[in-house]
């Protein structure tokens, strides 16, 4: 019998727990389910619980050389999600453990949180409701995002939807990536730009890379200078991608009118500067937090594991 072990957050449990149900009803598996409220699960308990585990599908946790030094049966780790930058790639390479992500999965959950987002910072959604629970009943004049050049910087899954969101607000849509597709820019109606002229043209920038040596603090103060005094900054992203004492120093100036949130370079935010600003739109990174997005990265995430158990190929593996 193969082991799997799951460590999720308790956001995402209703859903796991019946997707694990459907897929191990005809298997011959014991999947071992952590569920934690906060940043995953307790160090020591996971290294005991991951001695006899053949696989396992992890959301927050630290993937480095203890685990897999302490993991004597381990095959395959899935992330739940698409982002593995806590992972030690290189750690897995040498203990002959495949890393495998859900690329796709989610996407169209964050694509909508970042639509939502520019509607909630264009006509300060969070402020006003804020407002009238203390009684003060102002109305104030806020800005439709039709008819305004979006920018985004990561044109992959997440961007592409977002794109046709947008499209569909009459967005003009401006698009970084390193691989161009000119084909799907024609089909979709977006430009490709660098970097600089997104940051110098767009009304709102969304940003959808992953967290890696180039584009680490790649939204740092000087760029941020660049941008319009009127535009908004949204990270769906990874934290380290903006340098946020730099963003804030920067909204205090007035040099950009506001940022909406969704990933902090350290989880949870604890005394970030961020946090104590009305300029600041900021969530517990809930991006991909949809009840179907989780239905699906679960299904995607268990039947990769279940593939390099069986012998066969994972559906996405990382190298």
């Amino acid at each position: 019998m193969k082991k799997i072990l799951v460590t999720l957050t308790k956001k995402e449990e209703e859903v796991a727990l019946k997707v694990i149900a459907e897929f191990a009803k005809d298997k011959d598996v014991s999947i071992v389910r952590h569920f934690s409220s906060g940043m995953g699960m307790e160090r020591k308990a996971l290294l005991k619980e991951l001695e006899d585990t053949d696989g396992y599908l992890f959301g927050l946790e630290s993937i480095d050389e203890e685990l897999f030094a302490s993991s004597k049966k381990l095959q395959v780790v899935c992330k739940h999600g698409v982002g593995v930058d806590n992972v030690d790639k290189a750690a897995a390479a040498r203990h002959g453990v495949k890393v495998t992500n859900c690329p796709g999965q989610n996407s169209n959950a964050v694509a909508e949180l970042a639509l939502g987002l520019m509607i909630a910072l264009a006509r300060e959604i969070p402020k006003s409701d804020a407002e009238m629970k203390r009684g003060i009943c102002i109305s104030t004049s806020g800005k439709e995002i039709g008819g305004k050049t979006l920018g985004i910087i990561g044109m992959g899954a997440i961007g592409r939807l977002l794109t046709g969101y947008a499209k569909a607000f009459g967005m003009k849509v401006l698009a970084f990536d390193v691989f161009k597709d000119e084909k799907t820019a024609a089909a979709l109606g977006f430009e490709y730009a660098d970097t600089d002229r997104i940051l110098r043209e767009a009304d709102f920038v969304s940003l959808h890379v992953p967290l890696t040596d180039a584009t680490r603090g790649l939204i740092d103060r000087k760029r941020i200078q660049t941008m319009k005094k009127t535009a908004y900054l949204i990270n769906a992203a990874r934290g380290g991608v903006v340098v946020e004492d730099d963003l804030y120093d920067a909204l205090m100036a007035g040099e950009i009118a506001g940022a909406a949130i969704d990933s902090f370079q350290h989880e949870p935010p604890t005394g970030s500067k961020l946090l104590t600003t009305d300029k600041v739109i900021a969530l517990p990174h809930i991006g991909g937090a949809s009840d179907e997005a989780t239905q699906r990265t679960m299904t995607y995430s268990l039947a990769n594991i279940w593939n390099v158990l069986s012998g066969k190929p994972p559906l996405s593996e990382v190298k």
